[in-house]
């Protein structure tokens, strides 16, 4: 007596699993094929949905007297996430980058300084730093490296939504010119 082949059923293009025991004959059924990755957000899309958040920022739960810098997620589907981060005066967050993660930056309340290395071939050639005041916003791209601090007189209250959802964040310092990164 000879075996029969597996009868395949489905349709084009479809990933099919044996169903049941393996007995001869089988019948594959078909399964859902793999989700497409979820879309990676522009810039300007970014932006947009930092603007619309950082409305109701400066009221959200905990972020009117911050002893620490503290941070609560506000929104977040496939394709971002959006936080909300406090910052008392003097509050900071050392030189980082948000590995593969584009992102932006709205100041709901007070103001933040931003300083970003600027590398010129050799090293860090020198700093460029700004404040960003309440309304203003920021845009970065992958792997952008930069540090952000409260230097102002009261609370700052920011939006920070990242394009894919962050799933790393590395940290750096200054060795000899060059960045280097935080064990």
């Amino acid at each position: 007596m000879t075996s029969a082949s597996p009868q395949l059923v489905g349709y084009p293009g479809e990933s099919l699993v044996p169903a049941g025991p393996p007995v001869a004959p089988r019948v594959l059924v078909p399964v859902a094929a793999p989700a497409a990755p979820a879309p990676v957000l522009g810039a300007g899309d970014l932006l947009i949905i930092a603007e619309g958040l950082a409305t109701s920022a400066p009221r959200w739960a905990g972020m009117q007297r911050p002893r620490r810098r503290v941070w609560d997620l506000m929104a977040a589907s496939e394709s971002f996430e959006a936080w909300v981060i406090g910052w008392p005066t003097g509050a900071r967050i050392d030189l980082h980058d948000h590995g593969p993660s584009a992102g932006a930056v709205v100041v709901a309340s007070g103001e933040l300084r931003e300083t970003t290395p600027v590398e010129d071939g050799t090293g860090v050639g020198s700093w460029l730093t700004r404040v960003v005041t309440a309304g203003e916003a920021a845009t970065f791209g992958p792997d952008y490296v930069h540090g952000l601090a409260n230097a102002g007189a009261s609370v700052a209250v920011s939006v920070h939504v990242y394009s894919p959802r962050l799933t790393s964040m590395t940290y750096f310092d200054l060795v000899d010119g060059r960045l280097r990164t935080v064990p």
